[in-house]
């Protein structure tokens, strides 16, 4: 899907993808609302991370833009097939306000369609504004209730389902 920087992809990830993925981690704009990043990531603790995670239940995608030659990764989105949430980030600042979230959360919901039959959400800092424009563009509707450290939940009713 075409953006005003390229074509944005998904992939999954691999391990050869930890170098940039902790370096995306260490960014402390990029980490500033995800609960769940380490203060201060290591090398140990980003293959600890890959070690425990299981790609089946918990797919990671790389999100590239370009095209087939000149893709380059520029992110992260995730599902947890269990629960139907679903994450996000663009570590590539400069990049950031480009469309490129809109349409990689656009494929990840086409992915979990044959992933998983449970409604998406996402849980979304209460001041991360961006991530709230981003999810509502995308169709997703904040359902007032709160997730885990006082997120705001959003949900995505999907027609396929």
């Amino acid at each position: 899907m075409e953006t005003s920087v390229g074509t944005v992809t998904l992939r999954r990830m691999h391990f050869i993808d930890m170098p940039l993925v902790l370096a995306w981690r260490s960014d402390k704009e990029v980490t500033k609302y995800m609960p769940s990043a380490p203060a201060d990531p290591t090398w140990d603790s980003q293959i600890s991370w890959w070690d425990s995670n299981d790609q089946r239940r918990k797919p990671h995608f790389i999100v590239e833009v370009g095209n087939r030659i000149t893709a380059r990764p520029v992110g992260v989105v995730h599902l947890v097939c269990d629960t139907g949430e679903v994450g996000i980030y663009i570590g590539e600042r400069s990049l950031w306000s480009k469309g490129i979230g809109t349409v990689a959360l656009e494929l990840l919901a086409q992915e979990a369609s044959r992933l998983t039959e449970l409604p998406l959400r996402a849980l979304v800092h209460r001041d991360n504004n961006r991530s709230k424009k981003l999810f509502a563009s995308c169709g997703y509707t904040c359902d007032g209730a709160t997730g885990r450290n006082g997120q705001l939940v959003y949900v995505l009713k999907r027609a396929d389902k």
